[in-house]
């Protein structure tokens, strides 16, 4: 499905997309599959309306009981103030990402890009906020 959206953004923006997923990633609940999904979805969606990116990397990567998808782009970046949220795309992925008992990092600087984690428990017994 990452592949999927991947060459679906690549389509309608003609930035390209390179995807880097390991074989060996153990399965996810349907719930966080799809909550992943939504994530890179938005993820996207802001590159292409605001980032001004030439490239984009997406990958998945297992740290410490959690799955991590990271989303970067060499876009113009932007300013984080810390504790206030940039915009509603933004505020939705951390709610979505807080009810899958994971967190959200976003690291930018204006000219230097955007980078997005979002972090989400492996086990499926979790704490988890029913929507």
């Amino acid at each position: 499905a990452i592949e999927w959206q991947a060459r679906r953004f690549e389509a309608r923006t003609q930035i390209p997309c390179l995807v880097q997923v390991p074989d060996n990633l153990p399965a996810l609940s349907d719930a966080r599959a799809t909550g992943m999904f939504r994530i890179l979805q938005e993820a996207l969606t802001n590159v292409m309306r605001h980032a001004q990116a030439h490239t984009v990397e997406i990958s998945l990567t297992l740290q410490d009981g959690m799955m991590c998808m990271t989303v970067a782009d060499d876009g113009q970046g932007f300013v984080v103030e810390s504790g206030r949220a940039v915009s509603f795309g933004l505020v939705g992925m951390r709610e979505r990402v807080l009810m899958l008992g994971g967190r959200l990092e976003l690291d930018s600087e204006a000219g230097e890009g955007t980078t997005l984690r979002a972090y989400i428990p492996l086990d499926p017994t979790a704490q988890e906020r029913r929507q």
